[in-house]
């Protein structure tokens, strides 16, 4: 097992302590300038590649009046959408190849850029207009610390608040009671299901799949799944739900036991007593415990790359492995 992977996701209520101390301390000035240009902004556009981009779901559902669009289809295809509009560039790094490539595009369209990077020196921070540096301890490769750390003041930036300290006792709360927990055998393609909010957990949990276990996995939007996926159902179908928001946790249950009678197995990812903006930060730890164990049960050092860079900085090609 990669103590190192293990760490990372131990250490992430440290960090987050940390991402909340600087928000609300050394960083609040950035934080609060930012806020208001997010509250003022006619037109908001949220953009990210990967972990980033599912770091701000959450935020999409607080803020509503916004539009979340991956940064590869806003730079290609939709990047007229951002004249003159407020563009709000989540980035780990601030130096992933698609976020570089938009921001002089971002410039002659007149638009107003905000950084969310944990990169302080990065294009990233010194390009945009405002930029709020998250302040994250640093992964090993797969984005663990970070992401939750990138919701977190994504989070706060929609609305500082005294709920983020429970919420980061709750992180803390899961961990001990993941580090417990039974693996959960997976021996085929796994589909990773969630809704509102938590669907950033079902993307965000099949990239660990994709990442660490080199597991095929399939993310999708609960309800849809009824429309069609369901004839994929058998004795061999696995699925995580991701069952925690009051609105739809009926619907969730529900489908649960339908995809148990059709003779599928379903892990339930649950939480409650979570300050429910913060849900997400609280509930993705199950899924990187899962990953971090199929990879160690599949003989892969977790969060090893075989082909990829922490940092994606070319659209084409393939990178050099990296060193142990």
């Amino acid at each position: 097992m990669s103590l190192r992977l293990l760490e990372d996701i131990r250490n992430q209520p440290g960090s987050l302590r940390s991402v909340l101390r600087y928000q609300m301390g050394e960083g609040r000035a950035a934080l609060e300038t930012a806020a208001v240009a997010v509250k003022q902004a006619e037109r908001l556009i949220v953009t990210g590649m990967g972990a980033s981009l599912f770091a701000a779901m959450p935020l999409a559902y607080e803020l509503l009046n916004c539009w979340i669009v991956e940064t590869s289809d806003l730079l290609h295809f939709r990047s007229e959408m951002c004249r003159e509009a407020t563009v709000l560039v989540v980035s780990r790094s601030g130096e992933s190849v698609e976020a570089v490539k938009l921001l002089p595009v971002l410039k002659r369209l007149r638009a107003k850029v905000i950084g969310i990077t944990n990169g302080p020196s990065s294009t990233l921070a010194r390009e945009s207009d405002y930029c709020v540096l998250v302040n994250s301890r640093h992964d090993e490769m797969v984005a663990l610390q970070s992401y939750t750390g990138s919701m977190l003041a994504l989070l706060l930036l929609a609305s500082p608040d005294d709920e983020a300290e429970t919420a980061i006792a709750q992180v803390q709360e899961m961990i001990a009671e993941c580090e417990k927990a039974d693996p959960w055998p997976l021996e085929r393609t796994v589909y990773v299901l969630g809704r509102g909010p938590s669907l950033a957990s079902a993307h965000e949990g099949a990239l660990l799949f994709h990442e660490t276990a080199k597991f095929p996995a399939i993310s999708m939007e609960a309800g849809s799944f009824r429309h069609g996926p369901m004839e994929v159902v058998d004795a061999d179908f696995r699925a995580i739900l991701f069952a925690s928001q009051p609105a739809t946790r009926d619907l969730d249950m529900n489908l649960a036991d339908d995809l148990r009678t059709l003779g599928g197995q379903v892990q339930l990812i649950a939480v409650d007593d979570v300050p429910q903006r913060f849900v997400p930060m609280v509930e993705i730890i199950p899924a990187q415990f899962a990953a971090m164990r199929l990879a160690q049960s599949r003989g892969f050092r977790p969060g090893e790359f075989r082909y990829l860079t922490q940092v994606t900085q070319s659209e084409s090609g393939l990178s050099p492995r990296p060193r142990n």
